[in-house]
This record gives structure tokens, sequence and C-alpha cells, in this order.
């Protein structure tokens, strides 16, 4: 279990940090995401409420989140806006678009702190610098070595010289694009490349590429979605093994079930009984608990004289301790 960040006592006796999630995941994905951002907010020790809403239908079978039009008739002390998965090449084609960029004017109209995690920052990126994400060969997804660069930042302030962070994306950002608008890289990897950036404007928005939210499991999760996509010929690529993930027996299995997928065999019944088995360590959550805990340090010298404009809203109060 990671040990939650011990704060100063008058941050304790603090009132709450309004956080509000704006969860863009699939439907289906939308509980799992808010467990997640959770978790890692409350093993940071701050005191935190965690309010969801959603840029989709309510009525479309969404539980446990608020309408995006409640988000603008209030002010919450930070944002997490979450990415989601694509069904087009150009993000503006996307039908979240005109809610986004709605959003993202809101934000900087009102100086709210934000994260904008994956596919969210690439569409934060695209609409105020006309950055144009490139495809990859093939998805990145593992756990991944990222450190800190020569730029010195309270983000990342007690994180050491090096530290592992999941990626799971099939595009990236240049790090060239970044620099020539003025963004500062705060992390990056040799395989994952840019990791962790920030605007030059002295704002508290963070842009992340990685998931330092995700749980122990999460990647695996993934991989079997995408190999049952797979196998039921939804998509033409068999999906790679997330890359420094699972250890070495495990991988050889899901490397000779992989195998026996390509040959056309539905390996579904033997690979969920395969990660019912596994054992799997979450190394990258201490990194994860020190960079939230850092960002909300920020994000409350960002609101001191904000009184709680959420109280009129119907929170969705939501918690759980962080995986081990």
């Amino acid at each position: 279990m990671t040990a939650a960040v011990r704060l100063p006592a008058w941050k304790q006796s603090a009132r709450p940090l309004v956080v509000g999630l704006v969860n863009n995941m699939a439907i289906a994905g939308m509980a799992a995401a808010r467990t997640q951002f959770a978790g890692v907010l409350e093993a940071t020790g701050h005191c935190t409420e965690l309010i969801c809403f959603t840029m989709r239908d309510i009525a479309n079978g969404v539980r446990d989140h608020l309408p995006i039009d409640t988000l603008f008739e209030h002010v919450p002390d930070a944002i997490i806006v979450t990415g989601m998965e694509t069904t087009t090449s150009d993000l503006r084609d996307e039908w979240l678009w005109p809610r986004f960029i709605r959003l993202y004017d809101w934000c900087e109209r009102n100086a709210v702190p934000v994260i904008w995690s994956c596919l969210a920052a690439h569409a934060a990126v695209l609409y105020r610098d006309g950055i144009t994400r490139q495809r990859l060969g093939a998805k990145l997804s593992g756990v991944f070595d990222c450190r800190r660069t020569p730029a010195a930042h309270r983000l990342t302030d007690g994180l050491p010289a090096l530290w592992r962070c999941p990626h799971s994306r099939y595009n990236s950002l240049s790090r060239a694009a970044l620099d020539a608008r003025g963004y500062t890289v705060l992390s990056d990897g040799d395989i994952a490349g840019v990791d962790i950036f920030a605007a030059s404007d002295g704002s508290a928005n963070f842009y992340f590429q990685g998931h330092p939210e995700y749980q122990k499991g999460t990647l695996l999760q993934e991989f079997l979605r995408d190999l049952r996509r797979y196998v039921a010929g939804e998509t033409p690529v068999c999906p790679s093994i997330p890359v420094g993930y699972l250890d070495g027996s495990l991988e050889e299995d899901f490397s000779m079930l992989r195998e026996h997928a390509q040959a056309g065999r539905d390996v579904m019944a033997e690979a969920l009984a395969l990660a019912a088995k596994a054992v799997l360590r979450r190394n990258w959550a201490g990194a994860a608990v020190q960079l939230y805990a850092n960002w909300l340090d920020i994000v409350a010298e960002h609101t001191p004289c904000r009184g709680n404009q959420m109280q009129a809203v119907n929170v969705v109060r939501l918690g759980g301790a962080i995986a081990p």
C-alpha cells in the first residue's frame, strides 16, 4: 500500500479542493476512469471533493456524472479532462469537438488549473496552437522509463530523476513542435517520447501524454479488450503485449496466445483465465502520488480566496485507497 503524502496541518484543515473530472471515456469505461483519478487524489493526503461531469448525453445510460453545462454554471478549484477513443483521423471531426473547445475557452476565461490527459492534451494543443499529433506505427502500450528534464518545475519536485509511467496511445506529439510553440517539456523518455509538458504562461495548466493514474490492472484490461476486438474481427491488427509490464513467464504465455489468435483461433477464454492468475505490480504509484500532490499544492495557491462555488451542485463524492 502506498503511503499518502503527509501535509502540514494548515493544509489538512483547509476546505476541500473541488476538482471537476470531465470524463470523456466510453460509457463502459467511465466508472474505471473515475475510480483511478479518485484513488490517486485521495492518496495525496489533500482534502478533495471530486465531481464528475460528462460531455455525453446523460440520458444515454451515463450514471454518477453531471452534464457538462452544469460545470459552466460554477467554478471548481481545478479540472481534469480525460481522453477518449476516437472514431476519426482528425480530432476536429469528433462529436465532442465543439463541446471541447467551449470547455477550453471557459477554462481560459476563468483561469481554472487543468490537467489535460492523453487525447485531451492532443486536442488542447491542436485548438490552442494548431499542433497536430502524429500517428505511431503501432500502439504505444506499456510502462516506460520517464526522466525529469533540466526544466525545473514545482510539478516534478520530489520526483526521482527517473521514474516509470504507463502510456497507452496510437498517436504522439512532436517535441520540436511543442518547443517551437513555447511549451516546456517536464519529463520524457527514449521510447515514450514527451511525457508531461506545461504552458509557458505560468498558468497551472499541464498536459499528460501518459497515465500515472492507472491502476495496476488497467493495461492488462485494455490489452484484453483489444484482443477481444481482434478475435471478433472488429479490428485488423492483433494488439501487442504491453511493454515492461508483465513478468517473463506471463509475457511468454500471452505471446503464445497472441500467435494462436493470429492463426485464427478464439483464444479469449484462455486469455481471461491467464489474466485472472496474473500477479501485477503498480511500480509507478509513488511517482503518481507525488505528481498529483504537487499539482494540488499548485492548485491551492491559485485559489486562496475562492469560496466553494460548487456547494449548490449535487456532488458525487468518490474515493478509495490507491492500489498497491
